[in-house]
């Protein structure tokens, strides 16, 4: 990999992404495992060697669950890097590879997976979602994520004008609030802050800055944000 590829970044925060990276796999493994079910082979034996026994009710195919789910994974690796990248001129291009990477990454993750998937006889093909289409989810929720990051480089000076900062003595109480009454929701829905922002269709650093509690977001994105969410308004922390 190039080192123009990707920014020079610190020792302290390389680790931060490599135990975040560790953290996402460590989550999204066993929910691709939980979408592993016994292959065709599989279910034919089961019906030779036990023809009196009445077979498991099959479990309905769900390619469009296998999509979100990669979506998923694959928009959470890209979030632990990408927040720490500055806004150089090459932050884009940046993202484009990372993108990439984490393309790789996620297919990699499903290889393996079905390759330990494979002495249970069970395997995610069940879904009749082939690879092709895996890496098409894959890569259609990262075009989501690296628009949702570099509409801030594009956009930085108008979003500016739509936000308040608040002062810096209340921000810690603000971000604790808002963290207070968001984390939950977010971890019912499986997203992450850049998830939420992508469904939101607002910028991911006004999402970020928010929930830090170092700005306030101008009502009419307070209004997306919380219907994201599925909540009112009024309900989300000021």
């Amino acid at each position: 990999m190039s080192q123009t590829d990707r920014p020079t970044l610190t020792l302290e925060v390389e680790y931060q992404i490599e135990v975040a990276l560790n953290e996402i796999h460590t989550r999204y493994w066993p929910r691709l495992e939980k979408m592993q079910e016994l292959t065709s082979e599989a279910s034919d034996t089961y019906r030779r060697i036990a023809p009196h026994k009445v077979p498991p009710v099959p479990v309905p195919r769900s390619p469009n669950a296998m999509r979100v789910l990669l979506g998923q994974y694959a928009t959470a690796l890209f979030e632990s890097e990408a927040i720490h990248y500055p806004g150089a001129p090459d932050f884009l291009h940046w993202l484009k590879k990372l993108g990439e990477r984490v393309t790789s990454r996620v297919l990699n993750s499903v290889a393996q997976v079905e390759h330990a998937g494979s002495f249970r006889f069970v395997s995610l093909t069940y879904h009749n979602l082939p690879l092709p289409e895996m890496e098409k989810a894959i890569v259609s929720a990262l075009k989501q994520a690296e628009k949702a990051f570099a509409v801030d480089v594009r956009r930085g000076p108008i979003e500016a004008t739509k936000q308040s900062v608040c002062p810096e003595g209340t921000q810690k109480n603000l971000a604790e609030t808002r963290k207070a009454f968001i984390e939950p929701m977010l971890t019912e829905k499986g997203w992450s802050i850049l998830q939420w922002a992508m469904e939101a269709e607002v910028a991911y650093n006004t999402v970020a800055d928010y929930v830090s509690g170092k700005k306030n977001p101008y009502p009419s994105t307070r209004v997306k944000l919380a219907k994201a969410l599925g909540v009112s308004a009024n309900r989300l922390p000021q």
